[in-house]
């Protein structure tokens, strides 16, 4: 298993999972941790399960499994749910495979970051509903409230989205006058607001009792402001579409100062090209510019042609197909909606579901078999795949040798069988690399004669006791 090399995965997230798994109890008492404006206020739906692994393992990087536990089960109800609409196995494995693995989700799978497990999430239950709708079977009802729990508990920016998603669905079976599933879908829909509240009495309850805003430390008169340092200066003064349209048009790239090495000047990237100083990037977790891979720019442009262009021809499809066109739109509709109600969307991880834009487009024309929308279907497929290649070659690269200097150096310090003293800083728990390995430590500070912990971000000093 790779490291964690995240800060955010390495502060709060796995404080959150170390502080739960050792009986820390968020709704009858604060964490009294460093990171404590985080776990102590935003939602753990994710962090809780995580938890459950650690405490039966006893290994920090053990949790990070839930992540592939949640990409396999998105795998299969996606699968499950273009079974109507796609006939080929192997044309729905290829379908699968580019939906369920974005740059958000392949980006963050190594670490506890949790936007990929919301996109995972949200297309699991987008594809539940769908299978609902085709097929009203009872089973889809218990996936939908499990998945619909989970969704609601991850982050509070699920919660609109969720909202959104739902609102969407009933809309649609109104439209549709399909009645017969209307009852359960809203006894559906009261069971899952219960277990939602139930589940998120931390933060949403014991936020209320402090007298804060409930969604503290997002919103309220105690708001903390942890996004506008980090919005590049020359987004700035723009508005949310223009912030996104350059997010989405540039290099992708997380620095924005000017350096002799790197000088920063921004410049409209023409699409389909990639520049070297890119594939020296696309290896972080949380990319603000060009988050989604080096050519989503261009696969993007042709999706929006796709999706301006086929109401021209519907006027020659049957009335099932019709309807199929009529839902692919909708559900881009409520897509749409879901990302620019985001402040922040201009950031990829914030609203990894940008990337169901070309999937949508790509399934609008999986079955035409005229020779334009077969050249349109397989170019976005082979760019989709070509460009979630790029970003994996580069993310186990980068998490391939960034392990190896934390093993390395873990090597170095227990042959000299010494006991070292540690200074965490912000990451409480990265003491744990050491006690898991045998090495004595006792944490403290340093001032002089230490030596970094490999890739903790030139943060955590080391130095052997004399």
């Amino acid at each position: 298993m790779f490291y964690d090399f995240s800060w955010d995965g390495i502060t709060y997230h796995q404080d959150a999972i170390v502080k739960l798994a050792n009986g820390w109890n968020p709704v009858k008492e604060n964490s009294n941790s460093p990171n404590g404006i985080w776990i102590d206020y935003y939602q753990k739906g994710i962090e809780i399960i995580q938890s459950t692994v650690y405490a039966c393992t006893n290994k920090i990087e053990a949790p990070k499994l839930i992540n592939f536990l949640f990409i396999f089960t998105a795998f299969l109800l996606v699968y499950d749910g273009v079974q109507s609409f796609i006939k080929s196995t192997l044309s729905k494995l290829v379908f699968t495979f580019v939906t369920v693995f974005s740059p958000i989700v392949i980006g963050q799978m190594f670490t506890y970051y949790i936007d990929g497990l919301y996109y995972l999430l949200l297309i699991s239950t987008i594809s539940c509903i769908i299978s609902l709708y085709k097929k009203n079977n009872f089973k889809y009802y218990i996936l939908f409230i499990t998945l619909s729990t989970l969704l609601c508990g991850i982050k509070f920016s699920t919660l609109p989205t969720y909202i959104i998603l739902v609102t969407g669905f009933l809309t649609y079976i109104l439209i549709k006058k399909k009645y017969k599933i209307l009852r359960p879908i809203i006894t559906s829909g009261i069971i899952i607001v219960i277990l939602t509240g139930i589940t998120n009495i931390n933060p949403l309850y014991t936020n209320y009792k402090e007298n804060k805003h409930i969604f503290h430390p997002i919103l309220g008169e105690e708001k903390v402001d942890v996004i506008t340092f980090l919005i590049p200066s020359i987004i700035k003064d723009k508005n949310r579409f223009v912030q996104m349209y350059y997010s989405l048009s540039s290099e992708s790239r997380n620095n924005f100062e000017d350096t002799p090495e790197e000088p920063y000047n921004f410049r409209q990237k023409i699409p389909f090209t990639i520049s070297t100083m890119e594939t020296q990037r696309l290896f972080w977790f949380d990319i603000r510019f060009g988050g989604f891979g080096f050519l989503f720019s261009g696969i993007l442009s042709i999706s929006l042609l796709i999706f301006i262009l086929y109401p021209l021809f519907i006027y020659k499809k049957s009335q099932k197909q019709k309807e199929f066109i009529f839902g692919i739109y909708f559900i881009l509709a409520l897509t749409l909606l879901s990302i620019i109600i985001n402040p922040v969307m201009w950031w990829a991880r914030f609203v990894p579901q940008v990337w169901l834009i070309p999937i949508l487009g790509l399934l609008l024309i999986w079955q035409e078999k005229n020779l334009i929308t077969n050249h349109l279907k397989y170019s976005i497929i082979i760019l989709l795949l070509y460009n979630t290649f790029l970003q994996t070659e580069n993310l186990l690269k980068y998490n391939w040798i960034s392990t190896q200097e934390i093993r390395k150096q873990i090597v170095e310090l227990k042959k000299e069988n010494k006991t070292y003293k540690i200074e965490v800083g912000p990451f409480t728990n990265i003491h744990l690399r050491l006690k898991e390995n045998g090495i004595k430590y006792k944490e403290d500070t340093i001032n002089s004669n230490f030596i970094y912990m490999a890739e903790t971000w030139g943060v955590v000093k080391l130095k052997a006791e004399e």
